[in-house]
Order: C-alpha cells, then sequence, then structure tokens
C-alpha cells in the first residue's frame, strides 16, 4: 500500500468543480461571441435590435449641390514632346498628342546616332506640319510623312 490516503470526498469535489468550470467557461464563451442572444443574452458586443421601448433619431444630411464641371477643352492644335519608348529606337521617342489622339512619328530615321536636342528640333518641325493644313487629313487623323531632319 503507498504512503498516499484516500479521499472520496475530495476526488468528488475536484471533479464536480472541474465540470462546473468547464461548462461555466464554454458558456463564457458562448455569451461572449454572442451565440446566446437568440436566448435573451445578447454578449459583449450588445444587441443588433432595439427593443421597443427605444428610439434612435435619425438624420439625413443633404449633399451639396454643385454645378457640373466642364471638362477641359480639347486642343486645337498638335504638341509634340519627348516620350521615351524605351525600345532602343531612338527615332519614336516623340509623341505627339492633340485632345484624346496620339501619333508617334518616326522622325530623323536616316541618321545612325540621333540626340535628345535633335528630337527635339525635328519634333518642333514635325509639329508645325502638323498644325499647317498640309499635315492633317479630314476625319481620321494625320497622315504622317517620315520626318528626316535638317
Amino acid at each position: 500500500m503507498s504512503g498516499k490516503t484516500e479521499n472520496p470526498m475530495g476526488e468528488f469535489f475536484r471533479t464536480v468543480f472541474g465540470v462546473v468550470f468547464v461548462i461555466v467557461f464554454l458558456g463564457g464563451m458562448l455569451w461572449a461571441f454572442g451565440y446566446l442572444s437568440p436566448f435573451g443574452l445578447p454578449g459583449m458586443g450588445g444587441s443588433t435590435t432595439l427593443s421597443d421601448d427605444t428610439t434612435r433619431e435619425v438624420s439625413y444630411v443633404e449633399p451639396e449641390v454643385q454645378a457640373p464641371l466642364d471638362s477641359p477643352p480639347v486642343s486645337a492644335v498638335w504638341s509634340c514632346d519627348w516620350s521615351p519608348t524605351m525600345d532602343e529606337d531612338w527615332h519614336d521617342d516623340i509623341l505627339c498628342i492633340k485632345g484624346s489622339g496620339s501619333l508617334r512619328p518616326s522622325l530623323l530615321e536616316d541618321w545612325d546616332f540621333v540626340t535628345q536636342a535633335d528630337m527635339m528640333q525635328a519634333a518642333a518641325e514635325f509639329e508645325v506640319y502638323l498644325n499647317s493644313t498640309e499635315g492633317t487629313t479630314s476625319e481620321d487623323g494625320v497622315r504622317a510623312p517620315v520626318f528626316t531632319g535638317p
């Protein structure tokens, strides 16, 4: 026989206490997360419905009426500027824009090496060409010749 004395009442209370603790713990978790709200226990988040004796004021804010914004005027002239394509072809690094239309001409194609200054000069001359009457067609945009530069 071992030196431990058996106490049947102590074992009983320890078992009952353990079972009650588990039930209270699980019930508390169900209450905290709102799983007991159908039984009138809304949990920590509170009730999502209003009882009959509670009224809630609702206020509406009228939105400000603003005048419609005018769209910016569509440019009536062509504007050409530096816009590198990063495709190792320096001859198409100019982008010409008129309103919502754009054109990427191939300038100075017969030159083996061009600088940004060369392209900007050619772009300025090409822009003048586009804005002249001979540089445009009727509806479908621009008839863009290959510009060979000065």
